[in-house]
């Protein structure tokens, strides 16, 4: 007979770590995103500055995610993550 799979084991500390690493580049792409949004008003933004604004964009939506991942391993989840 063979032996059943174990499940792999969790570690909490380093989950808890990366999403920490995830909040602080969270707080590094509002400030990119607020100096490009305040680049558009000032002046016409160029091509390039256009595409990283929508970089930027789009990485910001996909950290919803990880908020999603911090309530599934119980970890405390900040109040701004439920916009």
């Amino acid at each position: 007979m063979s032996k059943a799979p174990s499940t792999p084991s969790f570690d909490m500390t380093g989950a808890s770590l990366a999403i920490e690493c995830m909040e602080e580049q969270k707080e590094r792409l509002r400030a990119l995103l607020s100096v490009l949004n305040d680049m558009g008003e000032v002046q016409e933004m160029t091509p390039n500055a256009t595409t990283l604004l929508a970089l930027a964009q789009h990485i910001a939506e996909d950290h919803k995610h990880w908020y999603s991942l911090k309530e599934a391993l119980g970890l405390r989840v900040r109040a701004e993550g439920a916009q």
